[in-house]
């Protein structure tokens, strides 16, 4: 079984609810939050690729967007 992981957050929001060595999935993440994640909670890179929006083709990032949603931009 693949468990995919979890968008890469901003380091203060990932301080604040997980240890530096963690790994969590987007539904877990949301739940530790208490709210849906948005593309503001995500450090733009391209492994955030599918749930943040990229400016053009960006080729790198494209290996890692199947499957995803993308986020809302705002709460």
């Amino acid at each position: 079984m693949m468990v995919r992981a979890g968008p890469i957050l901003r380091d203060e929001l990932w301080a604040a609810i997980a240890h530096e060595d963690a790994f969590l999935r987007l539904d877990c993440i949301e739940r530790r939050l208490g709210r849906p994640l948005t593309q503001a909670d995500l450090i733009p890179c391209p492994f955030n690729a599918g749930w943040i929006s990229f400016a053009g083709a960006d080729v790198a990032a494209m290996q890692f967007a199947h499957g995803r949603r993308l986020l809302p931009e705002h709460p």
